[in-house]
């Protein structure tokens, strides 16, 4: 992921690109619909309330895409899987710790 990385301050970023505080709903191509998680700084990541840490499989993934980009994702069962961002929302972020 750092490969695809690129630093940015907060005035430069689009305001639907994911970010940590971000409120991303995503397709993981597994046909299970659409899902819906908080990007967190793994300090704060609680599955059981779909907060999820940048530095997971998928947060890593979902930073800096914006709706409708897709990337291919390595599934921890194996083999790639198609992660494609359907909405970000940042207007409701809660305070970054």
């Amino acid at each position: 992921e750092l490969d695809r990385a690129a630093v940015v301050s907060e005035g430069d970023c689009g305001p639907d690109v994911v970010r940590v505080g971000s409120l991303v709903a995503y397709n993981d191509g597994l046909g299970e619909g659409v899902r819906t998680v908080r990007l967190v700084w793994p300090h704060e990541a609680d599955l059981s309330r779909n907060r999820i840490s940048v530095l997971s499989l998928i947060g890593a993934a979902l930073l800096g895409m914006r709706p409708g980009q897709a990337i291919d994702w390595p599934s921890p069962m194996g083999g790639f899987r198609v992660l494609t961002v359907m909405s970000v929302d940042n207007g409701t972020q809660e305070p970054a710790a």
